[in-house]
């Protein structure tokens, strides 16, 4: 198993090419009309200072999520039975965070929600929706009254969980990846002010 992943790194690392929507959230808005949680989820938000209770939680802990949190981002779970159900990061803006090559250059008011994923069992049962809800009122207590989103455009189900959970679709990234090295272009389909981040 290890060798077949390693390889499967190794091919990424040679090509890989990344077609992915640009997703927007007005916080705010966003908020009044994200449904709830589905019952038997206990959900939290994760950073710095909490971090080492929710490991307590959450039995074993994702490694990717912990190193994301020591950067100083955040991260959400929806958990049972000591069981991540649902996890995600978010990047706290001023930043420029480069997605597929392309720099999104977020300011002191941006977040960009990343890594997000339900587990099997549990998609399709308003879980991420649910989770858009929690994410929304930590961002806005936070100061942050904008989120951006990124999805590959053939992940029809997180397209659908996004725009349920009230996101807008404003552009589209596409890049290549040769040998570690990004080629990228942005292609938009919002023309508007509020999305400077987006210029190249």
């Amino acid at each position: 198993m290890f060798i077949i992943d390693f390889l499967i790194r190794c091919a990424s690392y040679c090509y890989k090419r990344d077609t992915l929507f640009v997703y927007f959230f007005d916080n705010a808005k966003t908020l009044r009309g994200a449904p709830p949680l589905p019952a038997g989820l206990a959900p939290y938000a994760c950073d710095r200072d909490n971090l080492e209770l929710v490991k307590t939680l959450i039995k074993p802990f994702p490694r990717m999520i912990e190193s994301r949190i020591k950067h100083d981002n955040l991260a959400f779970f929806a958990i049972s039975k000591s069981r991540w159900i649902f996890r995600a990061c978010v990047v706290l803006g001023p930043k420029e965070y480069p997605i597929a090559g392309f720099p999104l250059r977020f300011t002191a008011t941006d977040a960009y929600l990343e890594c997000a994923e339900t587990i099997p069992a549990w998609r399709g049962k308003g879980v991420a929706p649910g989770m858009v809800n929690i994410t929304m009122q930590t961002l806005l207590a936070r100061g942050y009254s904008r989120s951006f989103l990124t999805i590959a455009i053939t992940n029809t189900s997180s397209c659908r969980a996004a725009e349920k959970g009230g996101a807008q679709r404003i552009g589209i990234i596409s890049g290549t990846r040769l040998f570690g090295h990004w080629q990228s272009r942005y292609i938009s389909l919002t023309v508007d002010e509020r999305f400077a981040c987006l210029a190249q």
